[in-house]
């Protein structure tokens, strides 16, 4: 933004985008034309405003800082005034420890991706305009805003995407025990099995997610939560930052005993990569991890209601000496759960930076494509479905080429219902029943996967063959290289 060129006016008038930068005396002529960055233009004098107690600004110049009504630590603002159509403003924070807020649509103003925008240091400037009453937030400059694409590093934190399944209990593949991958990229932990009944819940009434995660007691008194674990390559540009962490949660009744959680944010300091994914060691209201985990925050107890709650914890300095990798734990800290209490988990977002800013979203695909990356799951849509093409090589074997949409992060393990599911149709048509199903470590690269198919007889070497359901809509190829 810092190349874009702005038409200044006189000091108290507006200073309004174009596409040259004439300089324009009271009258509105041309003095001068050159190219002005936005450094130079919160160079000036800025003159302080105050949001309201109704969470209003009226502007008055062209350069404004804002606080907080009371030098409170934090302000919302709603509405901005005195802006007349086609007028625009700057503004940044009077005060970086004060967070304001620019709320999206509560009043007059609309903000990009339609989403909240927090001035949360000196150098976020936000310009402002106005067209038909309504003032729009067109750019920024002299420090990335809030709202910056690619800021959460935490995938499916609003638990939309849910390959292996959307419930999970003690009847279902996968289970709901302890230290397993249900949700995509969140480990269910537990104080022992079929503690909680895991579910993806579509949201019936949106606002701003489509889904959530809901965890229901299924045994009383034991503590659980949900982990995630981020790959080196994207831990890294958090070791010796500082980051903040946020969330949204309820919980289910206004009488449920479960009614509190915690949130830390851990870092690993061992093999990149080669993690223990069952990080607790000892359940505690502040629970002891295991060997190669450190908490690098001391998690408070945030309380629940029924009405969806936003928590944030902030400044939190990731200074573990060696860390290699990083993961976020949010658990239950209580041990009076009666079952069928139940929390109620979304927006999950860990970002750099010592303030928290609003969830972002990222498009359905893009999403589904980064858990793809851990885990991906082909399942029949029919009960003769065919899933890849391959060769015989044997008159008892085959090799499956199975095609990936990206790079998985290391060959994976298969996951496969009963194997009588699958069979094999031949050049000529034949159809053969596959008696084992494996992968071929050695024929694998990070966009493919090769399977070993083994039949009793009756295949041809040479000739190409196709993995298909057996009469089933219960066949799935599972492949999972989870951390």
């Amino acid at each position: 933004m810092a190349d874009k060129k702005i038409t200044q006016l006189t000091e108290k008038t507006s200073i309004v985008l174009a596409d040259e930068i004439p300089i324009v005396d009271s009258e509105a002529v041309p003095v001068e034309t050159k190219r002005v960055s936005f450094e130079t233009l919160i160079s000036g004098t800025f003159e302080e405003l105050t949001i309201s107690a109704g969470g209003e600004i009226t502007i008055t110049g062209t350069r404004h800082t804002v606080d907080t009504n009371g030098e409170g630590a934090a302000d919302n603002l709603d509405t901005i005034s005195g802006l007349s159509e086609g007028q625009t403003a700057i503004l940044i924070p009077e005060n970086a420890a004060r967070v304001v807020t620019i709320r999206h649509g509560v009043d007059n103003i609309y903000c990009p991706s339609d989403a909240d925008l927090i001035l949360n240091d000196l150098y976020s400037v936000l310009v402002v305009g106005i067209t038909g009453g309504a003032v729009l937030v067109i750019g920024g400059g002299g420090g990335a805003l809030d709202n910056t694409p690619g800021r959460n590093s935490i995938i499916n934190g609003c638990f939309r995407i849910a390959q292996r399944g959307t419930s999970f209990t003690a009847a279902t593949v996968p289970l709901n025990s302890d230290d397993t991958y249900l949700l995509d990229r969140w480990i269910l932990l537990s104080d022992g099995n079929d503690i909680v009944d895991v579910t993806q819940v579509v949201r019936t009434t949106p606002n701003g997610s489509y889904a959530e995660c809901k965890l229901e007691v299924e045994t009383a008194n034991k503590q659980f939560g949900l982990l995630t674990i981020l790959e080196a390559k994207d831990s890294a540009r958090f070791i010796g930052q500082t980051v903040s962490l946020s969330f949204k949660a309820r919980m289910a009744a206004a009488d449920d005993n479960t009614h509190s959680l915690k949130a830390v944010v851990l870092s690993w300091s061992s093999t990149a990569d080669t993690v223990t994914s069952d990080v607790v060691d000892a359940w505690g209201a502040t629970p002891t991890y295991v060997a190669n985990w450190t908490a690098e925050n001391i998690p408070a107890s945030n309380t629940l209601t029924t009405t969806e709650q936003t928590f944030e914890i902030e400044g939190i300095a990731i200074d573990t000496a060696s860390t290699t990798n990083i993961a976020v734990f949010i658990f239950c800290d209580q041990t009076d759960g009666v079952v069928d209490d139940a929390v109620i988990i979304t927006d999950v977002q860990l970002e750099l930076g010592s303030l928290a800013t609003p969830f972002e979203f990222r498009p359905f695909g893009q999403e589904l494509i980064l858990c793809q990356r851990y885990c991906v799951k082909d399942v029949a849509l029919a009960v003769y479905a065919y899933f890849a093409f391959g060769q015989a090589y044997l008159t008892t074997r085959a090799q499956i080429f199975v095609a990936l949409s990206t790079s998985m992060r290391t060959i994976p393990s298969l996951t496969i219902p009963a194997v009588a599911n699958f069979r094999l149709t031949g050049a000529n048509s034949s159809i053969i029943t596959v008696t084992a199903l494996s992968i071929v470590g050695s024929g694998c690269h990070y966009r493919q996967v090769v399977l070993e198919a083994d039949v009793a007889a009756g295949l041809t070497p040479g000739d190409i063959t196709v993995l298909g359901a057996n009469n089933t809509a219960s066949a799935y190829i599972l492949l999972d290289c989870e951390l």
